[in-house]
């Protein structure tokens, strides 16, 4: 396992919760959820503010007004903090996008229109999605695994409307 800096060993007590190989253990009450949230709304607002390389976890923390131990207690850093961020909005784009049945070209219209209000709400989350730091694999493999997830139901609403068998996808 790789050292995580300022969290300690994984297995080990972070903050009073014991965290698992993949890092803090998942809140278990509304509370600890709603608290998570919180942080992740805030690293959403802070990185528009600075932007990936500068953010820090002070100005996450100070953006949410917590302490740093309640980061610590969800996060194992700022680069976690940054891809549930990244996952709130990528599932925000997914949940804005019309039902099946729509005919392709007016998903493909709700499509961009999601993505410019994306990207006029979000710019640096945005910013950060697209222009990923490739010496983060987490960013790598999250922005791989994104992209081709969106690539195959595109293509897959492509063959629907071309009335194409969907055996190439």
């Amino acid at each position: 396992t790789e050292a995580v800096e300022g969290v300690g060993d994984p297995g080990k007590a972070v903050g009073g919760v014991a965290t698992t190989a993949a890092g803090p253990a998942a809140p278990k009450t509304p509370k600890g959820r709603r608290r998570k949230e919180a942080l992740v709304s805030a690293t959403a607002r802070a990185l528009n503010r600075h932007g990936y390389r500068d953010l820090s976890i002070a100005d996450i923390v100070e953006e949410a007004n917590a302490p740093i131990g309640l980061f610590y207690r969800y996060f194992r850093g700022k680069t976690d903090a940054v891809l549930e961020a990244l996952r709130a909005i990528v599932n925000e784009f997914r949940d804005t996008m019309p039902a099946g049945d729509h005919d392709f070209f007016d998903h493909q219209a709700a499509a961009h229109r999601n993505l410019v209000r994306l990207y006029a709400e979000a710019p640096g989350l945005l910013g950060c999605y697209y222009s990923f730091d490739y010496s983060e694999k987490a960013f790598v493999a999250f922005f791989h695994d994104e992209t081709m997830r969106f690539n195959r139901e595109h293509a897959r609403r492509a063959l629907d409307a071309l009335a194409l068998p969907d055996t190439a996808i």
